[in-house]
């Protein structure tokens, strides 16, 4: 099974235009707020939220890994998936084996259970 993980210290996160293809792809509806350094989505507008919260979107809790529609995203994007924050690179896990994602300073790798 492919995954996606990210190889920089930084975080895990996608370009404006990779998140764009996810919901386009999954039939999401998501609002944009545009700050100098990042974008934050929201799946309701403006008006209709509680507060600053409501209805946040964020890639890196809403997607899983192994979505295959990211996967795809991430390969065929390339570098122009990525932000200033991220390395987006795709791996292939053995499914056989128990293993997670470790996180190092933003970098992350894939640790097997023995």
């Amino acid at each position: 099974m492919k995954i996606v993980i990210n190889d920089c210290n930084g975080e895990f996160s996608l370009s404006e235009e990779a998140v764009s293809q996810y919901a386009a792809r999954r039939n999401l509806i998501l609002y944009m707020k545009r700050i100098p350094t990042e974008c934050i989505y929201f799946t309701k507008p403006k008006d209709l939220r509680k507060d600053a919260y409501d209805g946040i979107w964020e890639p890196k809790r809403h997607i899983p890994r192994f979505d295959m529609v990211l996967v795809d995203i991430v390969e065929k994007m390339g570098k122009k998936a990525n932000t200033i924050y991220s390395k987006l690179i795709v791996k292939e896990v053995d499914t056989d084996s128990k293993w997670s994602i470790v996180e190092d300073d933003g970098k992350e790798c894939i640790v097997y259970d023995t």
